[in-house]
């Protein structure tokens, strides 16, 4: 009976033991050339004839030397076993071998598109130096510069890392400041991770320049990427809010608060947002010209706001009428100065007056 029990404590004892981690493998080089330097993926393990225990996988083996064209296998170690490989190199080299994770991205050279995909080797190459570009839809693109000298033959590997998510942001002038839906987030030139996919409202303001909003849509998980060029010109655009605590947005982005707002904007058609505490939002679409200015006016209520164009002083018939009877008496130059600068032909039914 004690044996037994001394058996069933050993039987438990091993199935709680851990279990030993799998047995490594062994790759076994041998090269035609002495001293080929020889590569597993893109990590170069030292000079062929070369022996090293390795985790059991699937691997791609490289074996170079200057002056031959470059040997690839991919092999495949198994727990316990040798994987050897003979490489027979070939006299030619002046090639550059290209790997890049995820595979598939696109290579280009000195700013050409060779048409090839990753894994992938350009052959023939003069000597010199080279720039490269490793492209794939959805990822950040890497670039740098590889020499061919000598028949050598380099290998460029690279880790392509994600774009879905980055921002980025560039003016000229710099120094101008971002917004994000409505968010300021820093000064160009600026890079932003971690920014959800879909559509987005991108502000640059500086001061002395006119606003500039894009709207960007990285839906498709691609970076979002806005180049501003500011401009000094620009329409002038003032909302008057009559609240000190109104603030007003111009397509998403806060351009300032207070009883009355201005700002530089490019030509076109935005939406502007009034809020104030307590008040429901004034929302409205404005249409800002190429250069002068329009004038809008928030009507703020607890329930229920409206945005309207209000018609400058300078362009009400109301006023002209009292301009010209009070410059009528000052000379023929004035009135005509007067006269040029009217607005439209008022609409039928109002009174013009004519100036002498």
């Amino acid at each position: 009976m004690l044996a037994s029990l001394w058996m069933t404590l050993l039987g438990v004892l091993m199935l709680t033991q851990p279990a030993h981690a799998q047995a490594s493998g062994v790759l076994k080089v041998n090269a035609n050339v002495e001293q080929a330097l020889v590569h597993v993926g893109s990590e170069l393990m030292g000079p062929a004839p070369l022996t090293r225990e390795i985790a059991p996988g699937r691997y791609m083996v490289r074996v170079t030397a200057d002056g031959f064209d470059p040997y690839v296998r991919q092999i495949t170690v198994s727990s316990g076993q040798t994987a050897t490989v003979g490489a027979k190199l070939s006299i030619g080299g002046g090639s550059a071998d290209f790997m890049a994770d995820p595979d598939g991205a696109t290579v280009e050279i000195n700013g050409k598109d060779t048409g090839l995909q990753t894994p992938t080797r350009l052959s023939a190459l003069s000597d010199g130096r080279y720039r490269y570009r490793i492209l794939k839809p959805g990822y950040e693109p890497v670039e740098g510069e590889f020499e061919i000298k000598n028949f050598n033959n380099p290998l460029i590997s690279a880790t392509l890392q994600s774009s879905s998510g980055r921002f980025e942001i560039t003016s000229d002038p710099p120094g101008a400041i971002v917004f994000v839906d409505g968010q300021e987030r820093g000064e160009t030139p600026l890079t932003l991770d971690g920014v959800s996919p879909g559509m987005h409202q991108v502000g640059v303001r500086m001061n002395g320049y006119a606003l500039l909003v894009r709207e960007v849509d990285t839906s498709d998980g691609s970076k979002g990427s806005v180049s501003a060029r500011l401009k000094k010109e620009g329409g002038k655009l003032t909302v008057k809010t009559a609240d000190a605590q109104a603030t007003v947005m111009v397509n998403g982005v806060p351009v300032g608060t207070g009883k009355s707002v201005s700002v530089k904007v490019t030509r076109g058609s935005y939406l502007v947002d009034v809020q104030a505490p307590g008040m429901a939002p004034a929302v409205g679409s404005a249409k800002v010209p190429v250069k002068g200015s329009v004038l809008y006016k928030a009507e703020l209520a607890p329930k229920k706001s409206a945005l309207t164009q209000s018609t400058p002083l300078t362009r009400r018939w109301t006023f002209w009428t009292g301009v010209g009877l009070g410059v009528a008496a000052v000379g023929t130059g004035s009135a005509v100065a007067v006269a040029a600068t009217r607005p439209d032909p008022p609409p039928s039914g109002d009174v013009a007056l004519t100036l002498p």
